[in-house]
């Protein structure tokens, strides 16, 4: 179906509000610094979630029926009827991957369709649906020329050129053996792919060894690195591929305990670094030279190549943990986002919610109250890290970080 304006179909923009914050000072050898909240924008539909590239810019909002494409702070763009299963935004955000289910000739097919920033359909591949296979995951690389699409169940993998033609098509083991919960995790930088499953589900019965594989734009394999036993974790690639980290945990039979670990790779597939933990997000310094590694209950930034520990912050509640992080280029003003999550209407729901901002020396400067209820939350840094993006359902919010001294 071909893109057309979005003009009666999605609810008109909110009108621009500027909303104060409630600030909690915290007393930093004499000066307190704070963010103050610059501008709020919000759909007049419920359900309306905003989509956001790596740094900060409002790709696309989706609902239950559509998503349509949006520009600078949330601005109308073209739209996309239909209720899409899975998406994917390029790093540049320039362009946007959709899943939908479809029936072509009284047969179910999953369709894979791309877009880029003006509506343009750009590629589409179609498979025949299969119930028993999770749904497949795709991956632009940065310049959104190509898509790895991966399909879990049977660890086989695809790359798609911008028209939607296959490059190549490979099986990631010899004998693949069918799993349906197999964990497998995607990541791309500028020249190459990177995937981060194994051959079968880990049981403390029938250990399994993850897989760190590293591929070409064209598919070729340039290398694989076994991770120690246990189960993938959680994969994340640096601005220029020069650092991959990979987690793995591994549950201890009769012990009720889980050992962690997290790896990182070089780009040419050699480990320089190994530290326990696990991760939920990575940030890396545009350079390489630093990583932050955020946990549910911890923060750790860490220097490369060494793994020096810079400064670590634990939460002190055990209700609340961290959701989502943002930082500068350097990795020097980092921007967490912790609250306490309860499971409501088949979703999670973060409450009591706000904002921390760390120094270079994983100071906590100040806290921002969001007073309200966040569902699938997201954080971002704009490109000149003049301006923090929180988007949540309904809700998209620029914060600007201003810092201001008190005797």
């Amino acid at each position: 179906m071909a893109l057309t304006r979005n003009q009666n179909r999605v609810g008109k923009l909110g009108a621009r509000l500027v909303a104060a914050c409630l600030l909690l000072p915290v007393v930093v050898r004499g000066q307190t610094a704070g963010i103050t909240l610059q501008e709020s924008i919000s759909l007049n539909q419920p359900g309306a979630y905003p989509v956001l590239n790596d740094h900060g810019e409002c790709v696309a909002w989706r609902t239950a029926n559509e998503i349509f494409l949006a520009g600078a702070q949330g601005k109308k763009g073209a739209f996309l009827a239909g209720k899409h299963l899975k998406f994917s935004v390029s790093k540049n955000g320039n362009a946007l991957a959709v899943l939908d289910k479809i029936k072509e000739k009284q047969e179910e097919v999953l369709r894979l369709r791309w877009f880029d920033r003006n509506g343009q359909a750009s590629g589409s591949y179609a498979r025949p649906w299969q119930a028993d296979h999770p749904l497949p995951q795709f991956r632009f690389n940065h310049s959104a020329t190509r898509l790895l699409v991966a399909d879990a169940a049977v660890a086989r993998l695809m790359i798609l050129n911008a028209h939607g033609q296959i490059v190549q098509e490979t099986d990631l083991f010899e004998q693949p053996h069918y799993a349906n919960e197999r964990p497998l995790f995607l990541a791309a930088s500028e020249k190459e792919f990177f995937v981060l499953t194994q051959a079968f589900p880990a049981t403390p019965q029938n250990p399994s060894q993850p897989v760190l594989i590293c591929l070409n734009f064209e598919g070729r394999e340039r290398w694989r690195q076994e991770l120690r036993h246990g189960t993938s974790g959680g994969l994340a690639v640096s601005e220029e591929g020069r650092w991959i980290l990979a987690g793995s945990y591994e549950v201890v039979a009769n012990q009720s305990q889980v050992k962690s670990a997290l790896q990182f790779f070089d780009r040419n597939g050699k480990q320089q670094l190994a530290r326990e933990g696990l991760f939920r997000q990575a940030l890396f310094a545009q350079n390489g030279e630093r990583v932050l590694v955020l946990d549910r209950r911890q923060a750790r930034l860490l220097r490369l190549p060494g793994g020096e520990l810079l400064w670590q912050s634990n939460l002190s509640s055990r209700s609340e943990l961290f959701v989502a992080a943002a930082a500068d280029a350097r990795c020097e003003n980092i921007f967490a986002l912790i609250a306490t999550s309860t499971f409501k209407n088949d979703r999670f729901v973060f409450e009591k919610a706000r904002l921390m901002k760390f120094d270079s020396a994983g100071r906590q400067q100040r806290a921002a109250i969001i007073n309200a209820d966040l569902i699938e939350p997201a954080l971002a840094m704009t490109r000149d890290g003049k301006q923090l993006v929180l988007a949540a359902q309904g809700m998209l919010r620029y914060y600007a970080p201003k810092e201001s001294n008190t005797e």
